[in-house]
Formats: structure tokens, sequence, C-alpha cells
């Protein structure tokens, strides 16, 4: 059942005050079993917020600030590129929204992915690819090729040009734009069939480049030093 704009603004207001708010989304109710709220602010701090209503339906409040907002367009942040692009006007100012969108939806039409970001995944599947040949028997391998078919899948969109969805629908969207061929090819990710590590090797020689050096110093002496905490 949709949610109210009055209740929606209710909820969102414990956590921002009701001027600061530039505009309001929502998701759609019939796409998915919670509530998924997206808010842009003028100003304050980035937030989440995570809660069962008293329906006992599970919310997600995001809160981004104009600022932020700004930065993850310049990123190619798939979370607010597709919450933009995607989700329902509820409440705001439309225009704000609407050039924003505007935006998104270039971004989606021509996509590429950032070049770090595409070495941090290249990295992250060929260091589980690595751990695919241990002999680590059949159940291993699946949790190896689980683990790598996100980053890979990540590649996969990127090179064919194609801004990824909700994951929950990547599966049908790469149908639907890849070749029969292609899409056969990547199938082996998620066939449920036993690996086979030649077609997982293959894939993953396709779309992952041979990696270059890499240094990085980080900035202040916080023990942060995996790729994750760049």
């Amino acid at each position: 059942m949709p949610v109210s704009a009055k209740t929606l603004l209710r909820r969102v207001g414990r956590f921002v005050p009701r001027e600061d708010i530039l505009f309001l989304l929502c998701g759609r109710r019939w796409e998915s079993a919670d509530i998924d709220v997206y808010c842009v602010t003028r100003r304050g701090r980035s937030q989440v917020h995570m809660f069962f209503d008293r329906d006992r339906v599970w919310n997600e409040l995001f809160i981004d600030n104009i600022t932020d907002v700004r930065l993850k367009l310049s990123a190619c942040d798939e979370i607010c590129v597709n919450f933009l692009a995607e989700m329902k006007f509820v409440h705001g100012e439309a225009a704000v929204w609407g050039r924003l969108r505007k935006e998104c939806l270039d971004l989606k039409t021509h996509y590429v992915m950032s070049p770090r970001k595409r070495f941090l995944l290249e990295y992250r599947v060929k260091c589980l690819l690595s751990k695919l040949s241990r002999g680590g028997g059949p159940q291993q391998d699946r949790f190896i090729v689980s683990a790598l078919t996100y980053p890979l899948l990540q590649l996969v969109f990127a090179s064919h040009g194609i801004f990824p969805d909700s994951p929950k629908r990547w599966v049908c969207q790469l149908k639907e734009k890849l070749s029969s061929k292609e899409f056969s090819r990547i199938s082996c990710l998620f066939s449920g069939l036993p690996v086979d590590y030649r077609k997982i090797t293959s894939l993953v020689g396709a779309y992952c480049r041979v990696l270059g050096d890499f240094h990085h110093v980080m900035k202040s002496p916080n023990n942060k030093t995996s790729l994750d905490a760049l």
C-alpha cells in the first residue's frame, strides 16, 4: 500500500528540519517489500536511518546534502544515480530534482566507469580468482565464484557501456542488453552448475586487464591500508 507524502515527511522530519529539505523521493512499493526514501537537503550532514514502522514494514531512509549529491554524481555513484533517475517525486523543489534527474539519465546513457573504480574491481576479481585454483573442493569453489560474481558483473556492465540497475534486475538486464552468445558465456557465473575453472578464467581474462603497478601512501597514520579505505 502506498505511503502518503504526509507520512513520509513526518518520518524524515525526525532527522531533518522541514525547511532544510530540498526534495524528497520514494521508491515504488510494488517493486520492493520495504520502503526506500531518498531525501536531498540544502545543508547538514548526510545520513542513513533504517527502522521498522508501526506496521512492521522495514524503512530505509537515505539523506544526502546537495554538495554530497554533486560529488556522488561526479563519481557516477550507481546508487545515487539510480535513486534520482528512478524514484518517485514526493515533495520539494521539482525543478531541482528534474535537472538532476536529466543529468542522471545522461550518465546512464553515456556510462563510463572511473579508472580508479575499475582498477579496484579488477584487483578484487583477480585476487579471488587466485584462490579458486587452490584445491578447496566444489563447495569452496562455488563460494569463491559467488564472491567474484558481483565485482566481475560490474566490469561486464562497464565494458559494454551499460549502466547497472538495481542488482535484483542485473541478470534480466544483461540478458536483454548482451548478445545471446555473450550472455551464455557469462551465465557460468550464476548457472548453479559445477564450477568450470577454464570458463571462469577465460571470462576474467576478457573483462580484467593486466594490472600495472600500484602505490598509495595514506595521508594520516590511521592504519587503514586496505583498498576499501582509499
